[in-house]
């Protein structure tokens, strides 16, 4: 009785000390779980999913894989390395992980000329990172949201440069039927800052990823900030039109009462009566004189036709 309790305690003082191995492997890819053992003479290899419950899941003797009790969940995902069995390479290959994967793998070995059996646990964890971010915006709301992400995410909001504003957002966190986690957070904006550059972070214990998003307005609201613009600036010049016109049509109708009827202006006698300080307006007349000319010319033209 006494060898028995001693027993009993020494396998349970193991279990409780031993440093199982850890890997982790990402959703939908391949994932290799190592185990070695001493070779020899017809092995025996074994793998089982210890936790959450106990499932079979490659079994290998009399030189071939036995897969009659294997599990439902791994059919067609599991295989050995053949060729690196003979070098004592027990190690298991699982295609396709999947979230339900996770958990404690044992790997139990054996040979026809070996003393005692070998036996290997290994804890695997799944993973999926955040691939993508998407974001958009709905009136005054900036939405950002991805999917296909395990562990559960955590989404966090900030801006660029740094704001001391309170957020008001709203978050939800969805989970597929493949076990995954779909994320969506909403940002209510402010009509104090537009000029913030605004930051969505989402994370994972092993990932993190962030995207950007400035304000953008909609087309109504750019419609009214745009139009008045186009129409001061439709009035403006228009008031300048008229203003250059205005002045010189006052101008052509004073050359016009200075001018005898028909009869060239005299501009050698006006460059006389000028002052030297009225240089710049001499030039002035003088070129309109020119233009004067040339239209008297055209009248003249016109009445010899006649």
């Amino acid at each position: 009785m006494n060898k028995f309790f001693i027993l009993f305690f020494l396998i349970n003082l193991w279990i409780l000390t031993r440093e199982d191995a850890e890997v982790s492997c990402q959703f939908g890819q391949t994932c290799v779980l190592n185990c070695s053992f001493m070779t020899g003479r017809d092995p025996v290899i074994h793998w089982s999913q210890e936790t959450p419950r106990r499932k079979e899941v490659h079994s290998y003797y009399e030189n071939q894989d036995h897969l009659e009790n294997q599990d439902q969940s791994f059919k067609g995902r599991t295989s050995l390395f053949r060729d690196q069995i003979s070098r004592g390479n027990a190690s298991l290959q699982l295609n396709g992980v999947m979230v339900q994967d996770e958990g404690s793998y044992g790997c139990y070995t054996s040979s026809y000329n070996e003393i005692a059996a070998g036996e290997t646990f290994i804890n695997m964890t799944v993973y999926a990172p955040v691939q993508k971010i998407n974001m958009r915006q709905t009136e005054n709301l900036i939405i950002c949201s991805s999917d296909g992400i395990y562990p559960e995410p955590h989404l966090s909001w900030s801006t660029s440069p740094p704001s001391s504003r309170t957020f008001q957002n709203q978050t939800t966190v969805q989970k597929t039927e493949e076990l995954l986690y779909h994320i969506n957070s909403s940002l209510t904006l402010s009509d104090r800052e537009d000029e913030l550059e605004y930051i969505c972070t989402i994370s994972t214990p092993s990932d993190q990823r962030r995207a950007s998003w400035r304000r953008r307005y909609d087309s109504h609201v750019i419609a009214w900030i745009v139009i008045p613009l186009v129409v001061i600036a439709a009035v403006i010049g228009l008031v300048v039109i008229l203003v250059v016109s205005l002045v010189v049509w006052r101008r052509r109708r004073a050359w016009r009462g200075q001018k005898p009827s028909h009869t060239k202006p005299d501009l050698n006698r006006n460059s006389e009566e000028t002052s030297s300080g009225e240089n710049s307006e001499t030039s002035t007349i003088t070129i309109y004189g020119a233009i004067w000319n040339h239209v008297d010319h055209e009248e003249q033209q016109a009445v010899t036709t006649l």
